[in-house]
Order: C-alpha cells, then sequence, then structure tokens
C-alpha cells in the first residue's frame, strides 16, 4: 500500500483534533478529584481514574487525527520514563502550547521563531524553579508521598518501606497474594543496565521477571547457536532466562526478539555493567549473589554442552530500560561475604576517592536491603498497585531533587516576563500562559470555582476549598517531575508546530 501525505494547515488541523481528544481522556484524570473513565477492554468492563490508561491505544477513522493523538501518548511516555509519574501534567501543558501556537501560525507567526521564543521561556522558568525547590527532610516524604497518591495508608506504607530500605536499598511495588497489604524484606542487588529488548517492556516501561534462569558472560555473544542448548531447556522448563553479557551480535537479538514475539520462550537481554576492572567486579557480584558461573572467553564453547542446573536464578527480576534490581539471591551466603571483604578491601586499599566511592556503592548493593510493597489483592488491584508506583517514584525523585508548592501551583504563581518582541515573543507568551492551566484543570476537576490567591505558593486545599500555603499545608509537588514535565511539553510542542508534512506508511 502507498504511503499517505499530508502537509500545512490541512495537516495541523486533523493532528490538532487527536490532540484535544487525548486532552479530554488527560484532563479528567487530573488531580485527587479526578474523574473515572470507562474502560471496555475485550468484554472486561471496569471504571477507573488511573492516569496510566492514558497509554491505551485507540482507533481513529482518520489517520492523521492520530497522529496527534499519538504525539500527545508520546509526552505522557517521556514523562512516564523520566519520573515515572507526571503524565497529565506534561499532556495539559504539552496540548494548551500546540493549541495556543497554532493560533499564533494562524495569524501568521513563523513557527522556527516561535520555538526559539518557547525554548527562551523554558530556559527562565527552569532558573526560578530551580531557586524555589526546597531539599526535603523526613518529616516531608510521607507528604511528597501522600500529595502524589491522595490516600494515607498508600502515603504510610511508601514512607516505612524508604525508612527499612535504608539511602542503599531498593524498593518495588508487587501485586500481594493475600487480601492485605504489606511489606516484605529480602536481599536486593541492583545494577544500572536496563532491558535491550525493549518490546518485553509493559506499559509503564518496566517488567517483572519471576523465577528466572540467569545466565553471566563477561564476552559479546556471537551466535545463537552457542546458547541453543540451552534455550532448548529453558523452553521445556517453562521458565524465563535472563542474559547478561558484555554485548550480544544483531542475529542474536533478532533470533530472542522472533522468538519472544511467537511465544517460544521468555528471554531478557542485559548488557553487563561497568567497563574495564569495574565490569569484572560487577559481574562478580552477580555471580555470587545468583549462583551463576561467569562464561569467559575461555568458557563460552561450554556453553553447548551447558545444563540449566549450572545457571543461576533469584526469585525476581525488576527491569526497566535503564536499571535492573535483583530480588532473593539463590547464591551461596559464604561466597556473598567473600566478595563483600573483597571489596573492603579494594575500599581500604585505594587512595583514589572516587574509586572508594564506587566501592562502597558496589559494597552496599550487594549487601544491600529489598522492600517489596506487595498490594492487597482486589477487584482493582492493578489500578491500586500503579497508584503506589507512581506515588513511589514522585516520593523518590523528590528525596533526590527536591520539592515545590503542589496542586500546579509553581508554574501557576511562575513570574515570567516577555524579554524579545516580534514572533520570539509569541512563543514566550505561548509558554507563560500554559502555566495556569494545570492549577486551572485540577480546580474545575473539583467543582472549585474560584482562583488562588497572589501570596507566594498559595493555592487551594481541593479537599476542604480553602485558601491556604501549600508548602505549610503539605501539599507539594517533586520538583524534577515539574521542571520535567515542562521540558517534555516544550519538546513536543515545538515538533508539532514546525511540522509541515507528515507521511503514514502502512
Amino acid at each position: 500500500m502507498a504511503a499517505m501525505l499530508m502537509y500545512g494547515e490541512s495537516l495541523r488541523e486533523k493532528m490538532l483534533k487527536g490532540v484535544n481528544d487525548y486532552l479530554k481522556l488527560a484532563a479528567s484524570s487530573y488531580g485527587v478529584m479526578s474523574f473515572n473513565r470507562i474502560i471496555d477492554e475485550n468484554g472486561d468492563i471496569k471504571a477507573s481514574n488511573d492516569s496510566y490508561l492514558q497509554g491505551i491505544n485507540v482507533k481513529f477513522d482518520n489517520e492523521f487525527e492520530a497522529l496527534g493523538y499519538k504525539l500527545m501518548k508520546e509526552a505522557s511516555h517521556q514523562m512516564s520514563l523520566e519520573c515515572g509519574d507526571g503524565r497529565g501534567l506534561s499532556s495539559i501543558l504539552t496540548s494548551s502550547m500546540i493549541n495556543d501556537g497554532m493560533l499564533q501560525i494562524d495569524n501568521g507567526a513563523n513557527p522556527i521563531i516561535l520555538r526559539d521564543g518557547m525554548n527562551k521561556a523554558l530556559k527562565e522558568a527552569l532558573k526560578i524553579l530551580d531557586k524555589e525547590t526546597i531539599k526535603i527532610d523526613d518529616k516531608t516524604i510521607k507528604d511528597v508521598a501522600l500529595s502524589a497518591s491522595g490516600s494515607s495508608a498508600i502515603a504510610h506504607d511508601i514512607f516505612d518501606a524508604i525508612k527499612k530500605a535504608g539511602e542503599y536499598g531498593t524498593i518495588s511495588v508487587i501485586k500481594g497474594k493475600t487480601n492485605e497489604t504489606k511489606l516484605i524484606e529480602t536481599t536486593g542487588l541492583r545494577i544500572n543496565q536496563g532491558l535491550l529488548n525493549t518490546s518485553m517492556l509493559d506499559d509503564n516501561n518496566e517488567i517483572t521477571v519471576e523465577d528466572p534462569y540467569i545466565l553471566l558472560t563477561n564476552t559479546k555473544l556471537q551466535s545463537i547457536n552457542d546458547i541453543l542448548p540451552i534455550l532448548e531447556q529453558i523452553r521445556a522448563a517453562g521458565r524465563p532466562l535472563i542474559i547478561i553479557a558484555d554485548d550480544f551480535e544483531s542475529s542474536v537479538k533478532e533470533v530472542i526478539d522472533q522468538n519472544n514475539q511467537n511465544r517460544v520462550f521468555k528471554v531478557y537481554l542485559i548488557k553487563a555493567p561497568g567497563v574495564g576492572d569495574d565490569k569484572r567486579i560487577e559481574l562478580n557480584n552477580i555471580r555470587v549473589f545468583t549462583g551463576s558461573i561467569i562464561y569467559t572467553e575461555h568458557l563460552i564453547s561450554h556453553l553447548r554442552d551447558a545444563s540449566i542446573d549450572d545457571l543461576g536464578g533469584c526469585s525476581e527480576v525488576l527491569i526497566s530500560k535503564t536499571k535492573t534490581t535483583i530480588v532473593g539471591c539463590y547464591g551461596n551466603k559464604e561466597d556473598i561475604n567473600e566478595q563483600a571483604t573483597f571489596l573492603k578491601g579494594l575500599i581500604d586499599k585505594s587512595t583514589k576517592d572516587y574509586e572508594k566511592k564506587a566501592y562502597g556503592l558496589m559494597l552496599q548493593g550487594l549487601m544491600g536491603k529489598a522492600i517489596q510493597i506487595a498490594v492487597g489483592a482486589t477487584l482493582d488491584s492493578d489500578s491500586i498497585v500503579c497508584q503506589y508506583q507512581r506515588a513511589l517514584n514522585s516520593t523518590m525523585s523528590a528525596i533526590k531533587d527536591g520539592i515545590l508548592a503542589g496542586g500546579g501551583i509553581s508554574l501557576y504563581q511562575l513570574k515570567l516576563k516577555i524579554k524579545s518582541d516580534g514572533d520570539e515573543a509569541k512563543g514566550e507568551e505561548v509558554l507563560i500562559n500554559s502555566l495556569k492551566k494545570p492549577t486551572i484543570t485540577l480546580l474545575k476537576n473539583a467543582g472549585i470555582n474560584t482562583l488562588p490567591g497572589e501570596e507566594q505558593n498559595s493555592g487551594i486545599n481541593v479537599l476542604t476549598k480553602k485558601n491556604v500555603n501549600m508548602i505549610k499545608e503539605r501539599i507539594v509537588d517533586s520538583a524534577n517531575l515539574v521542571k520535567t514535565a515542562l521540558k517534555i511539553a516544550v519538546s513536543i510542542a515545538s515538533s508539532y508546530l514546525t511540522s509541515e508534512c507528515a507521511i503514514i506508511k502502512k
């Protein structure tokens, strides 16, 4: 089938329909007083206000309207990747910039200069937000979780999990096997590498792999024939396999991807973390933690004769695009302690601060705790798990980067002045106008018709409908989340406004 082509004003008008349809979906779920959406998924009907439903694919009669919807979906997707939360915020900002930018272009503004003005205003906005960011303490952690989730029970569980995990521990959210939500403490090893075959990730860009076999090698997997006997065995066993290797030949990845898609087996590919000597140490950490063998360049040929009994394992592995957490070690305690002693020796011998820090992090990773928040099984478990995960993501981001006044107030009260002229000034105006939209949307969803006061950090508590100081009332947002949403909105809106032509291949 030939490709479809559309350009100019006709293209932008069609795409705008998809943008605004997506906005209705995103805006209705924004804030703690948001609305439900009715979802019919293959006959399974449910009501939910979960913002992660924005990832659902929607069929449009017109492909170019669908393109606008997909562009907005990309803004949400990027927000999820960066922060794990904030989809509604980024969607509202993006759609506002697109709609206002379209009006400016219809009135003769140059899209390229308009984009330059938006980026100039963005830089100024980020500078001001940096100055207003407040670092948090232990007392504020629960407040951030409460603000993100709207649930005191969720906030309490997240606070307890963070305290139990400590500075270097890991926290994950899973579906529980009982009706009660509880914290499960186990061991966890985190590595700074994510999944290569990303098609295996879910809509939240994560995947939990339960009871996997683990294969380690410090060399590049050159041929699928090297691991074919292992693949046949894991297929027969019905258990997943995680391969951590120095690298993978493209032909190996293609065969794995094809068989994963055909559900022949489930194999997850991860590049070995670290470089040089650090890579050797990190692989040894994984080896002792999982009870694995490291197949070196000299041993790789032995894989053809290997049994799955030679492989390592763990209770589960949590994988995203950028990191992996191995939970529940199957390794020998004596081997783990011996590796820990080795790392302590490296720390003592090293004379360089950056080396001491690196070895220290490896040691803490090896001996760290893993806390699982096992969410009680209910009819709405999936939605509640997502609610926990979003609140956890926001809270961890706030611990790292600080907080701002919540409810969109940090953007609503942002005092930006137009510093340019002509079309560049109009671009600055597009961004400035978008800053009030999140708070207005949140108040509308709560049935509140008044606007916040002008005092610093003054906003409306949608539960009590009173004007309050948002910081003192402990209604806060992660600073990183707010700034990231603004950056993504400018990026996606700029792409839309400067698009003159679209080609859809079928």
